[in-house]
């Protein structure tokens, strides 16, 4: 079970132009949507959080191998819980897809959303 905000279903933040605004994966894995965002190069900065380090380390090594030189979006890899740092990092747009196979999938009932 995932919950993504997709860009194109909310109206544009304060005015802001799709390139002003920063998407968070909230459980990035090695990246699977993460570099969809990057590549897309539709954001300003990708968020990418993800618990484990080994999958965290692939994950910088995903996005630095498949990051074209000319592409502007920023990336920032945190080793965390996504609980531990939603509320400490910008962000505009969240997309949570947990692993399937997690063995703690009670993540998908702490979730609390919110708009600001």
């Amino acid at each position: 079970m995932g919950i993504t905000l997709a860009i194109a279903s909310l109206p544009l933040l304060d005015g802001m132009s799709q390139k002003d605004i920063t998407a968070t994966d909230g459980c990035a894995g090695v990246g699977g949507q993460t570099m969809s965002f990057v590549v897309s190069e539709k954001f300003h900065t990708v968020n990418s959080v993800e618990c484990n380090e080994t999958r965290s380390q692939m994950l910088t090594k995903n996005i630095d191998t498949i990051t074209h030189p000319n592409n502007q979006t920023q990336s920032n890899v945190l080793t965390n819980n996504y609980l531990e740092v939603m509320h400490s990092i910008n962000q505009d747009i969240v997309s949570l897809t947990p692993l399937s196979e997690a063995p703690d999938t009670s993540i998908t009932r702490k979730l609390c959303f919110f708009f600001l």
